[in-house]
């Protein structure tokens, strides 16, 4: 990359996690919804990628007991982080008592699904204080959610996850 300054990602959640960061800060600076969608989708590719990271390092590893989904045998998110994480850490369990994180992962996921990935909306409305709550949640439920999985699964967090696991709330005190 002669002369550029940056970072190169070779972790695909890591790469989305930047882009919803990216995504986050473009909403809260205009104000704009479909930002918030674009952060949305990221943010739970990032937290869905790292999991699928994980569990394909496990199959390599352990080939005689595979954790499987595809096609064929869907497995819903809930079940795997129930019951694969435990399966793939020796009994390590995500910490359900921090209902805020995994509530508001649910709540950001139902709206990439929704209004994004399956949109059925025909007009997207909320005011700013709608989208002031949405972004907030982003800080407990994308990066909250994968400060926690890096904990259970003893991997070394990214600064930018860890930053964002603790930003102040947004609060819009005007239209942008």
């Amino acid at each position: 990359m002669g002369g550029e300054s940056g970072w190169f990602h070779t972790a695909p959640y890591w790469a989305l996690f930047d882009q919803a960061v990216e995504d986050l800060e473009r909403s809260i600076e205009t104000g704009v919804y479909t930002n918030l969608l674009s952060c949305a989708s990221n943010g739970v590719g990032s937290v869905e990628a790292y999991l699928g990271a994980k569990v394909a390092a496990y199959n390599r590893k352990n080939p005689d007991k595979t954790l499987v989904d595809n096609k064929h045998q869907k497995v819903g998110f809930d079940k795997r982080v129930n019951e694969w994480i435990p399966a793939m850490t020796g009994g390590k369990k995500l910490d359900k008592n921090n209902q805020q994180r995994w509530d508001h992962f649910k709540r950001i996921r139902a709206v990439r699904d929704t209004q994004q990935a399956h949109s059925k909306e025909t007009v997207m409305r909320g005011g700013y204080a709608t989208l002031g709550a949405l972004l907030n949640c982003f800080r407990t439920g994308i990066a909250g959610l994968l400060l926690d999985l890096h904990i259970v699964f003893g991997d070394d967090t990214p600064p930018t996850i860890a930053r964002r696991a603790y930003l102040p709330d947004i609060e819009f005190v005007g239209e942008p």
